[in-house]
């Protein structure tokens, strides 16, 4: 809409069409929008009799920009604050008439000096309507915290997400390093970029990350800190701390579809499923209830995790009901095989098992990334879930002798821990993982579970000794160092 002139100084008169001829010619030069004309608007106008650019009324405003079939309008004023101008516009919802936004710049009170002011005007107005765009065409973006004033930020962060999706981290973690070099502040691609480095195993860059985030965190407004608290505490805090700033964000916004989710995995790391289970079940609720059950079709992360919960609490039927409704959504996914195996496994049906154990198999052949100890190891985990140690210590086992991977070295030593079993080939397990460690940050991860490892034998001083160098040198006072070595510390302490 025109400009109204508020200033009763007649020399501004010319700057109501002007700043609006302003606004219509740069927004639509945006591909993304659809901009009415300014011939037609002030045409219209006149049509309903508004002669005179100071009366016209939003309810006017409104009319007319119904009748040309626009989504919204924007209404403006200039006026004059003591030696200041200042230029005022307020986006209005033409079926509302609710105000969306307001935006407001000022300057020296000189007609002079309008451009420059109506081109500050003129970026917030675009900024603020090609990220409400961004907004609401891409599901992702609604549900997180979109803290960017750019939209070129917003836009790669969106494309970073969407290859994240896809396991496709090298070209996510490539578009989350061309948002932030447009908006270094900005916090969703920080803390993807740290789960993409995480899965690349560029732990050191991923824990300076996070560090990075820890830093800036007093600069953001309180629910992207309680973000970059909660991303600290995945590496830096306790469990408990992690759940009690998730708490917190889901106070503020209980229909979030992550937090119940991120919430009950959390709690069936901590083998607290009759805890996970709740969370879980409202997570799936609003999954379904969203739009998130199909953007992330053919992902059974929600399925898997709350099958995990049913499972270990003896929930047989719920877990097989639940693993039905999944199947349509992900046809081929190994986890959700994984889980349907074991269940078969755990019910004693024979049929089943020797079906899905197929049906692995087959998916496994059929996809180019899975490797042969991938397989091995996929089938340990089919025992294992279904509590057949030995079964999957034979698979694990074979598994090793087929890879060099030391991540994995360290996962079958976790497993070896946990479960009490095989500790004897903790040490040796270790020992060659932190020979093909790619960085310092893994080097002391491995060395850690191998003092882990001792003290599970009841070599304590020993362990402490490992421990102890773990505290001492590693680069990142990550937290699993510091429960362990701390634990261990209390107990040789209280031997004394």
């Amino acid at each position: 809409m025109p400009f109204q002139n508020m200033t009763s100084d007649s020399a501004f008169n010319y700057w109501q069409v002007s700043i609006q001829a302003n606004l219509i010619s740069y927004l639509s030069n945006t591909s993304e929008l659809r901009v009415r004309q300014q011939d037609n608007i002030n045409t219209l106008l006149q049509t309903n009799g508004t002669n005179e650019l100071a009366s016209i009324s939003p309810s006017t405003a409104g009319t007319v920009s119904k009748r040309l079939e626009a989504d919204f309008f924007i209404n403006g004023n200039i006026q004059k604050a003591g030696s200041r101008i200042r230029i005022s516009a307020q986006l209005i919802d033409t079926k509302t008439i609710e105000v969306l936004k307001s935006f407001e710049v000022n300057g020296p009170y000189n007609d002079s000096i309008i451009i420059t002011i109506s081109d500050s005007l003129r970026k917030k107005v675009t900024d603020f309507l090609l990220i409400s765009k961004l907004i609401k065409e891409n599901l992702e973006v609604q549900h997180l915290a979109a803290s960017t004033n750019s939209p070129e930020a917003l836009k790669n962060y969106v494309y970073g997400y969407n290859a994240n999706k896809k396991w496709d981290f090298p070209t996510a973690r490539e578009f989350y390093l061309k948002a932030l070099e447009i908006d270094s502040n900005y916090l969703d691609p920080m803390m993807m970029l740290f789960d993409c480095d995480q899965a690349m195993g560029l732990m050191e860059q991923s824990l300076q990350l996070l560090l990075q985030m820890h830093r800036k965190r007093d600069q953001w407004p309180p629910v992207q800190q309680l973000w970059a608290d909660w991303s600290y505490a995945t590496s830096f805090e306790s469990p408990d701390e992690q759940i009690k700033y998730l708490r917190q964000l889901q106070q503020i916004d209980d229909k979030r579809v992550d937090l119940p989710l991120i919430i009950g995995g959390d709690y069936n790391m901590k083998k607290e499923y009759n805890k996970a289970i709740p969370e879980l079940e409202m997570g799936l609720e609003l999954w379904q209830k969203t739009g998130w059950r199909e953007y992330f079709k053919g992902n059974s992360a929600v399925y898997v995790l709350l099958g995990e919960a049913y499972h270990n609490t003896g929930q047989y039927e719920k877990e097989k009901k639940l693993y039905k409704i999944a199947e349509p959504d992900c046809p081929n996914d190994l986890p959700l095989i994984l889980r349907q195996t074991s269940l078969s496994i755990a019910e004693k049906d024979s049929n089943s098992t020797n079906q899905y154990i197929e049906k692995f198999k087959s998916v496994c052949k059929a996809n180019s990334s899975s490797p042969e100890w991938a397989v091995q190891d996929g089938l340990g985990d089919i025992y294992n879930l279904a509590g057949m140690k030995e079964k999957a210590d034979s698979y694990y086992r074979k598994a090793l002798t087929l890879t060099q991977n030391p991540r994995y070295m360290k996962g079958i030593a976790t497993y070896y821990i946990e479960n009490n079993r095989n500790l004897n080939d903790v040490q040796e397990l270790m020992d060659k993982a932190m020979k093909l460690a790619a960085n310092k940050v893994d080097y002391y991860d491995y060395l850690d579970i191998k003092g882990w490892g001792l003290y599970k034998q009841g070599k304590n001083k020993e362990a402490l000794e490992i421990l102890q160098k773990c505290w001492d040198e590693a680069p990142f006072k990550v937290y699993s160092i510091k429960s362990q070595y701390e634990e261990v510390k209390k107990v040789v302490a209280s031997l004394k």
